[in-house]
């Protein structure tokens, strides 16, 4: 097998390590000097790409996952920041990846959400935007996702909620929905307790208390 079949197949497995190149050359380290710099790239210690896009990179360097929160907000045109980290869930534990793109990928017990999507010739895994909304509570500050909620499908955002039965955010989702006239009194059902929690999870504890959805509003942009 040559260099140009070989590379081939590497672009198939997208993310790969020396012990994989071992299965067509023998001689691994000509393969990579052959190519490193112009079609291999170096992510981590024995650990190459065939592409430079940090979408891409995200999505094949640590599976399970799938792109998520203000990286996927940002895919789908709902803010205006520009991430310089891409975010990730996955099932496994919390990893970080800082290379020639930054990755953080987050522990998740709920893995959906998201679809596979054709993206610069790779099929990768993308939250769908409400799915990314609702991730992002507990890793980012409310300022940089808070301007997407306006744009999402609210019967979907509703769904996936109620599905993960976590009822702190059934409790954010339902302020939120309440603060831009949105239908929300059918989320009142699915919570039970009278304990007031945070908005912004990752705020100060201090704020508004609304009595409805047993919120302290501790983030500015929604004062009642």
């Amino acid at each position: 097998m040559d260099y140009l079949e070989g590379y081939a197949l590497l672009k198939e497995m997208v993310v790969f390590r020396k012990s994989d190149i071992k299965k067509f050359s023998n001689s691994p380290g000509n393969f990579i000097k052959k190519y490193l710099n112009k079609k291999i790239y170096r992510l981590d210690r024995g650990i190459y790409s065939v592409t430079d896009a940090p979408l891409v990179i995200a999505n094949y360097y640590y599976v399970p996952a799938y792109i998520t929160s203000v990286s996927a907000l940002s895919y789908h045109g709902l803010i205006t920041q520009l991430p310089h980290t891409v975010i990730c869930f996955t099932t496994k534990k919390r990893k970080t990846l800082k290379s020639i793109v930054n990755v953080e990928y987050h522990n998740t017990k709920y893995f959906y959400g998201f679809e596979v999507i054709n993206y610069l010739d790779y099929k990768i895994k993308m939250a769908t935007a409400e799915k990314a909304f609702l991730d992002s509570f507990n890793n980012m500050p409310m300022e940089y996702f808070i301007e997407a909620s306006k744009y999402l499908d609210v019967i979907k955002l509703k769904e996936l909620v109620i599905k993960s039965n976590d009822k702190s955010m059934i409790k954010r989702i339902g302020f939120i929905l309440d603060y831009f006239n949105k239908p929300s009194n059918d989320l009142l059902k699915y919570i039970s307790d009278t304990s007031y929690i945070k908005l912004d999870p990752l705020g100060f504890n201090k704020g508004k208390k609304n009595k409805k959805w047993h919120i302290i509003n501790n983030y500015g942009d929604l004062n009642d």
